[in-house]
C-alpha cells in the first residue's frame, strides 16, 4: 500500500551510555567497616564482592549456597511494582538474562558470614517471637523482624550511610561497577569477568575497561619511560633514520633500563 518505508525517514536518537562511578580497594575496605554495625552490612559486602544486582542480593535464597561445594548460585531475583495500585514483591525463579544465572565460588569470609547471620536470625526470631515473620525464611537478606528487605529500603539506607559517613557518593548500583573494576585491576580475562557479572554482551563488560583510571596512568608512564629512554639514548639523527619496529625492537631489548628510568 506504501510506496516506501516511513521508518528509513527517521534519524535513529543516540543516548549518552552512562558510565557508573565505582570505589577502589581502600574505599571498598573502608565501606565495609562504616556497614558492619547497619541492617545492610551483608547486602553491601555481597554486593561488592559477586558485583550482584539489587535484585539478584535480595533474591539471594539459602538453598542457593552449596556449603559443602563452597558455591553459591544466582538463579533468583526479588524485585518490587505497583500492581494494580498497589506495590508488592515480585519474585521470579530466572535471572535478568540466561547468561545471568551463574555459580560463583563461595569463599572462606563469606561462609563465614552468611553462618554468622544464621545464628544472628535465630537471635532476631527469639527477640520477636510470635511476631516474627517466618514467611520469607527460605531467604538470605532479611530485616531483624524476619520482613524480606526492600528493594527501596537498601537504595536509600545505603545513600544515608555514604552521607552520614562523609563517603563519596555512588549507587548502590556501583559497587557492581566497582566489583569489575577491581577484576580489571588485577588482570583477570575480560570473558572471565563477563561471566562473573552475568553479563549476556562482553561489550557490556568492556566498558569497565575504561573505568580505571589508575591503569591508564600507568600506560602513560611507560610511554613516557619509553621515549624518554630512547631519546636520552640516542640523537635526533639516529631516531630519524630508524623505523618503528626497530624502536620497539630497542624498548623491547632495554627493558630493564626502561624499568629503571620510570622509577626514577
Amino acid at each position: 500500500m506504501f510506496e516506501y518505508n516511513f521508518i528509513n525517514n527517521l534519524k535513529p536518537i543516540k543516548s549518552d551510555q552512562y558510565i557508573g562511578n565505582f570505589y577502589k580497594h581502600d574505599e571498598l575496605l573502608h565501606l565495609f567497616e562504616v556497614v558492619k554495625d547497619t541492617t545492610i552490612r551483608l547486602e553491601v559486602i555481597l554486593a561488592s564482592v559477586y558485583g550482584l544486582r539489587r535484585e539478584e542480593v535480595l533474591g539471594l535464597k539459602w538453598d542457593a549456597i552449596d556449603f559443602k561445594r563452597k558455591t553459591i548460585t544466582i538463579r533468583h531475583t526479588v524485585q518490587r511494582f505497583k500492581i494494580n495500585g498497589k506495590t508488592q514483591f515480585v519474585f521470579k525463579d530466572k535471572t535478568k538474562s540466561q547468561s545471568s544465572y551463574r555459580t560463583l565460588p563461595l569463599f572462606n569470609f563469606i561462609e563465614d558470614l552468611l553462618l554468622e547471620y544464621k545464628e544472628i536470625y535465630a537471635e532476631y526470631k527469639k527477640i520477636f517471637g510470635n511476631t516474627y515473620n517466618n514467611k520469607y525464611k527460605d531467604y538470605v537478606c532479611l530485616m531483624p523482624n524476619g520482613e524480606l528487605m526492600k528493594p527501596g529500603y537498601l537504595s536509600h539506607t545505603f545513600s544515608k550511610i555514604l552521607e552520614d559517613n562523609e563517603l563519596k557518593r555512588i549507587r548502590l548500583h556501583d559497587l557492581r561497577h566497582s566489583c569489575a573494576t577491581l577484576l580489571i585491576q588485577n588482570k583477570v580475562p575480560v570473558k572471565d569477568i563477563q561471566i562473573w557479572l552475568g553479563h549476556s554482551n562482553i561489550q557490556t563488560t568492556m566498558i569497565y575497561t575504561h573505568l580505571d583510571e589508575t591503569n591508564k596512568e600507568i600506560s602513560a608512564q611507560v610511554l613516557m619511560a619509553k621515549f624518554q629512554f630512547i631519546l636520552t639514548n640516542y640523537n635526533e639523527n639516529d631516531i630519524y633514520e630508524m623505523k618503528e619496529n626497530t624502536l620497539n625492537n630497542i624498548y623491547e631489548q632495554d627493558i630493564e633500563k626502561v624499568v629503571v628510568t620510570l622509577q626514577n
